[in-house]
């Protein structure tokens, strides 16, 4: 099985075609903490889940 590749917060919202502030508000309202949640921030693998549904 091909391994997941994560991107950044920025890269997360090219390529949803949204803004980062749109991705950060997202997840804080989904209860990721706001401190880890930068434009350079690597997500996690439930971020980047929570983001494709």
């Amino acid at each position: 099985m091909a391994e997941l590749k994560l991107p950044r917060l920025l890269g997360a919202a090219k390529e949803f075609n949204v803004g980062q502030e749109t991705i950060i508000d997202f997840l804080i309202g989904k209860g990721f903490p706001k401190d880890d949640l930068k434009a350079t921030s690597k997500l996690s693998e439930d971020m980047y889940r929570s983001l494709q549904q």
